[in-house]
């Protein structure tokens, strides 16, 4: 999905960090909208040297229909989705919106989570 281009710091009782790595891992549709379930998860390279995710936080967001219309716009200006299938194509475009829902939703200081800047953030594979 998304993953900082740093480490951050992933425990409040400790100075453990780490890439952190954002993932849409289900998406609900009602009439009103959609419900999009995220985990945060912190990548950890075990003693074997072997990598694996440990989740750290999980949060449930809504969009509504004329959010989800108009970002869905906007993404199809943007980028090319010819040559994928609908489930492809709609993945897709969650992690694109992940991304830049995370890039724009500032707080007052202008850092996005985990005290990141937007450019901070980039597309990686699951």
């Amino acid at each position: 999905m998304i993953k900082t281009t740093i480490p951050v710091k992933t425990e409040l009782r400790g100075i453990a960090t780490s890439v952190v790595q954002l993932e849409v891992v289900e998406y609900r549709g009602t009439r009103q909208g959609n419900y999009y379930t995220v985990h945060d998860y912190a990548i950890v390279e075990n003693e074997d040297g072997s990598v694996s995710k440990k989740l750290i936080q999980e949060k449930t967001v809504f969009y509504d229909s004329a959010k989800i219309n108009d970002l869905n716009v906007y993404l199809e200006s943007q980028n090319d989705y010819s040559g994928l299938t609908k489930m492809e194509r709609d993945w897709k475009k969650i992690v694109e919106g992940l991304l830049i829902d995370t890039q724009t939703n500032l707080f007052e200081d202008g850092t996005t989570v985990y005290e990141r800047q937007p450019n901070q953030w980039i597309r990686c594979e699951e």
